[in-house]
């Protein structure tokens, strides 16, 4: 049986210090997770290599408040890799735009906030590969809100919460498009971007700023219980209006123009389906607390269910299987995070994670 949580990983001061401890403490798991790509990504080598480049090429051309960090945090990883290794540091940005490179609207995530309480969870969906080398990352900056998320190794921004309440969660969307977007900034670098704001507000602007070209939804939340819910349609942004006690998000688009769901009704239908069994759920809901959302995210009934055995998928290499990667649950207002790997099974419980004394 494996642990119950995973490997953590504290990273501290500017961002290429930070970049460079993260490089040395995460080389070897880095190289493995590129390997994984590799053989997941329908794309050649030259390919991925020449996204990641673009995405760099990008994030240079950004005033250095927006993307200044966020370059020299990445570059300092592949640095201190290549102390040890013969590494191309295009890989990194790749990594940082696998959802955008990858190509497949993969059905991963189901995300809830309940607004009254200030909670916000969600279970990660992703490959069973990924699973052992995932890791639970502390960001102490020397300015800023400490960041607490759960990531894969090389990936800088993904879902989590920060000392100042503010969290985010991750679906990723189907959206026909002419071509793969890999100019904008990545969602996951968008979610790194959230996790630094010190506010809600703040964090809502910060996605104006940036162009950004993807298919994917971010629920974010902070302690007084506000959330928005906004969904990537290519440069579009879709922003949800919700006068509901919860809110809930799985892989379709639910704002106006669901159109966007069109052609993909047999590859949706897990989303569709884990939408509806959330949607009784919380119907039937009298109180909104930890445990609730627990129960809800841990949920197993039918064939399509909200937390996920693994399973083969049909874009993916027959050795590759798909289902609950983590169960990962935040309470906003009290600054705690709790997860639960794998799979569900009724003898593990969550695991609150030690956040320390955090820097706000």
């Amino acid at each position: 049986m494996p642990t119950q949580t995973f490997r953590q990983v504290t990273i501290v001061g500017n961002a290429q210090q930070r970049g460079r401890s993260y490089g040395e403490q995460l080389a070897d798991e880095i190289l493995q997770t590129v390997k994984v790509y590799r053989e997941l990504l329908p794309r050649s080598d030259d390919f991925l290599l020449a996204g990641g480049e673009r995405v760099r090429n990008y994030l240079k051309s950004l005033d250095p408040n927006l993307g200044g960090d966020l370059v020299a945090e990445i570059d300092a990883i592949g640095e201190a890799i290549r102390g040890r290794y013969d590494f191309d540091a295009r890989w990194l940005y790749a990594l940082n735009a696998r959802t955008e490179l990858l190509g497949l609207g993969v059905d991963e995530c189901t995300s809830v906030c309940f607004q009254e309480t200030g909670l916000l969870g969600q279970n990660w969906d992703w490959a069973r590969a990924l699973e052992e080398r995932v890791v639970f990352m502390t960001i102490v900056p020397d300015d800023g809100p400490t960041i607490w998320m759960l990531t894969e190794p090389g990936i800088i921004g993904k879902i989590g919460m920060n000392s100042s309440g503010v969290g985010a969660c991750l679906n990723i969307l189907r959206c026909r498009r002419d071509s793969l977007p890999i100019d904008g900034l990545p969602i996951h670098l968008v979610l790194r971007a959230i996790l630094n704001s010190e506010s809600l507000n703040e964090a809502r602007e910060t996605l104006m700023a940036y162009h950004i070209d993807t298919a994917s939804n971010i629920l974010a939340g902070d302690g007084a219980g506000a959330c928005f819910d906004v969904e990537f349609a290519g440069t579009e942004q879709r922003w949800l209006a919700y006068d509901a006690a919860v809110t809930l998000h799985t892989n379709h688009y639910c704002a106006d123009g669901t159109h966007l769901n069109a052609g993909f009704e047999d590859e949706l239908q897990s989303s569709f389906n884990r939408y509806a069994r959330g949607s009784e759920l919380v119907s039937k809901l009298s109180a909104f607390g930890l445990a609730e959302m627990d129960e809800l995210l841990c949920d197993q009934s039918g064939d399509l269910p909200i937390n996920r055995e693994y399973v083969p998928y049909a874009g993916f290499p027959p050795q590759h299987t798909v289902g609950t990667v983590a169960t990962l649950l935040m309470d906003l207002r009290n600054r705690q995070l709790y997860l639960r790997r794998g799979p569900y099974r009724p003898d593990q419980d969550l695991v609150e994670m030690p956040l320390g004394s955090p820097i706000s």
